[in-house]
């Protein structure tokens, strides 16, 4: 069990003072339960409870843990709840983040305006005027119109250089974790030398060197992210490459 496991563990003893009754909570085995609060104590160096006959007394440093573990355990709840919505009813966030994410995709059938025609009549036009329902800028173009076709190119950048520097990254990071020695070696020496740059800086500098433009943008964006799909692919490879039935196709 991780360090989590043994949290739970002790916040439930705390909140029900006995082991049968956090064990009964958890559903795990009452030994399990003595482990994780054995563990835990070992792993802080202090004393979280005070055992007795009757159960677990929490200690001062256990008072702590459970306070700080309530407030973990009611924002899980709160997330739980706007995830689910409140019964079969749909959170307003749910319904806001909807509209954000599928708005864009269908901006080529919804009944907008041109986001680049202009209208010098309509400058500055007040939100929910006639028309325009967040108003006009200081060219006339609507802005309902111009926010929506603007996020969808946002999302579609986003998403492609994701996906380029998924693939990239994974083929990378399989290679070396599978190859391993020198093949290991030069490549994430050249993967740590890409991640020592400050991320924003990187890309600021690749687009420099490239030049303005859409195109330059989205390399730029899939660069600087191909390290982190390098590295963890590379640590999942070596994990598997030395495992039994990758030797048996070897042979």
């Amino acid at each position: 069990m991780d360090n989590w496991d043994e949290i739970r563990t002790a916040y439930h003893v705390a909140r029900a003072g006995t082991v049968s009754g956090a064990a009964e909570a958890l559903g795990v085995h009452h030994a399990t339960v003595i482990r994780h609060v054995d563990a835990l104590e070992a792993r802080l160096g202090v004393k979280l409870f005070q055992r007795h006959a009757r159960g677990y007394t929490p200690t001062e440093a256990g008072q702590d843990l459970l306070r700080v573990a309530q407030t973990t355990d009611d924002q899980f709840a709160q997330l739980a709840s706007r995830i689910r919505g409140r019964g079969n009813d749909v959170s307003g966030e749910l319904v806001v983040t909807s509209l954000a994410m599928f708005a864009p995709l269908l901006a080529p059938v919804l009944p907008l305006k041109p986001p680049d025609v202009t209208s010098t009549a309509e400058r500055f036009q007040r939100p929910f005027m006639d028309g325009h329902l967040l108003g006009t800028d200081h060219l006339g173009r609507d802005l309902l119109s111009r926010l929506i076709w603007g996020t969808r190119l946002s999302l579609a950048v986003g998403f492609a250089a994701a996906v380029i520097a998924a693939v990239i990254g994974s083929a990378i990071g399989i290679v070396a974790g599978y190859a391993g020695g020198r093949t290991d070696n030069v490549t994430m020496r050249g993967v740590d030398m890409l991640m020592a740059f400050p991320y924003i800086l990187l890309a600021l500098a690749i687009v420099a060197a490239l030049g303005p433009g859409l195109l330059n943008a989205l390399i730029a964006v899939a660069v600087v992210n191909i390290p982190f799909f390098a590295r963890n692919i590379r640590g999942v490879t070596v994990g598997i490459a030395h495992r039994e039935f990758v030797d048996a196709a070897r042979l």
